[in-house]
């Protein structure tokens, strides 16, 4: 899926899952409020996403290109991959990080 520049894609309580990858073109925009985005695929993202509370699930990981912002404040990011910055990242003291399989579901360490 795509969302080229003057685009936008915006959920405020629901839910929003992506099977596949999802671009993110330079002037494109995905907002959500306290529901869950779920993004199957990489991420490449040269727009805005902003995830206003809830959870971003980026099993795919991806990357966030040089005029890309990604603001997950007051919010939950979980990556099931790597997740490249040459661009913006806005969190703040409330965020968690979870790091995930590929399946989506936590990894566990043997002790």
């Amino acid at each position: 899926m795509t969302i080229g520049n003057g685009g936008t894609l915006s959920s405020d309580n629901g839910s929003v899952t992506i099977s596949s990858g999802l671009a993110l073109n330079n002037g494109g925009t995905l907002s959500s409020g306290s529901g869950q985005v779920q993004i199957g695929g990489a991420l490449t993202l040269d727009g805005e996403l902003r995830q206003g509370g809830g959870i971003l699930n980026l099993i795919g990981g991806g990357t966030v290109g040089s005029t890309g912002r990604l603001d997950v404040s007051n919010s939950e990011l979980k990556l099931g991959s790597a997740l490249s910055f040459a661009g913006t990242l806005v969190v703040d003291n409330r965020n968690v990080l979870e790091w995930l399989g590929r399946n989506g579901r936590p990894q566990r360490r043997n002790s």
